[in-house]
């Protein structure tokens, strides 16, 4: 991400004149893009935890489905996550 940004925020800033709003779009991208990442790393830190959860909710039939409920959201959440990240890339690779 870092060799990325500094090659396209070198392109931009060596300019004549410099383009303050590419600038500006691009840190507002690099943002919300180091935002995702991170959104998603702490997901998959989650998956252990999950994953144990899941066991035991499956395995005591007393708890219910309400750990599988969270699961399923948490994995739509997740899912949402990687396509916000995709189309953000793809938008980013048809704009150079």
């Amino acid at each position: 991400m870092a060799t990325e940004y500094n090659t396209k925020i070198l392109q931009i800033a060596g300019a004549s004149p410099p383009d303050a709003a590419s600038i500006l779009a691009l840190n507002d991208f690099t943002q919300a893009t180091l935002a995702t990442l991170e959104a998603l790393s702490n997901s998959y830190a989650a998956m252990p935890a999950a994953h144990r959860d899941l066991i035991a909710v499956a395995s005591d039939k007393s708890t219910g489905y309400a750990g599988l409920i969270a699961l399923g959201a948490e994995a739509n959440r997740l899912k949402g996550l990687m396509e916000e990240l995709a189309a953000a890339n793809a938008a980013t690779a048809f704009s150079q």
